[in-house]
């Protein structure tokens, strides 16, 4: 948990079976360690915003 969202790092997407109905899941590109603080910042707003507008999947 970071700042009460679930975050985590992976060598792959989810594939859309593996995410329950209703998710939203909100991916960034591989990145090196120093600019994971940032992605994670810019994947939070998106998260916000997807979640505003209803949307889920990935």
């Amino acid at each position: 948990m970071v700042e009460g969202r679930l975050a985590g790092l992976c060598p792959r997407p989810p594939a859309p079976e593996e995410i329950g109905p209703g998710t939203l899941v909100v991916l960034a590109p591989a990145a090196p360690p120093a600019e994971l603080r940032a992605l994670y910042r810019l994947c939070a707003r998106a998260l916000d915003v997807g979640r505003h507008q209803g949307r889920e999947g990935l």
